[in-house]
């Protein structure tokens, strides 16, 4: 089975589970907003989706009190949001959901310390590709690739 097979099979694992809770779309949101107070632009540009998408994401956040929107001082057109109380609680019953679900894999695996090793190199090598992507549209990093 192909290693991209072998991801899309284990992303619809993953994407049932949450689903139970939120959509994984959501989850991907909350996740990133947890890491740092950011703006809907901001979240469109490290998803690498239209705005449209992450408002309706966001919109959906903020109506079930897991996300705040406040307004920025001295910035009328910048709104930043905040995972709230509940959302915080809600991401945390979330990631240990999928974390369940990844260690029930992984756990079957014949070196499941190699396998969870790699999975840490291939989310820094996810991180430093986003963070390069960021650099170009600022026009300030390689070109794209």
């Amino acid at each position: 089975m192909s290693v991209a097979l072998t991801l899309a099979r284990i992303a619809r694992r993953l994407e049932r589970r949450a689903n139970s809770y939120m959509p994984l779309s959501q989850y991907r949101v909350l996740a990133l907003i947890v890491e740092s107070d950011t703006s809907a632009s901001r979240l469109s540009r490290m998803l690498d989706l239209a705005k449209p998408t992450i408002t309706t994401t966001v919109d959906a956040l903020v109506e079930a009190d897991l996300v705040v929107r406040v307004a920025v001082p001295g910035d009328r057109r910048t709104v930043r949001l905040e995972i709230t109380e509940a959302g915080r609680a809600e991401l945390a019953t979330v990631e240990t959901v999928l974390s369940d679900a990844i260690e029930d894999l992984i756990v079957r695996c014949e070196n499941p310390d190699l396998v969870r090793e790699a999975l840490d190199q291939l989310g820094e090598a996810q991180e430093r590709r986003a963070a390069e992507r960021e650099a170009e549209r600022m026009g300030d990093g390689p070109e794209r690739r």
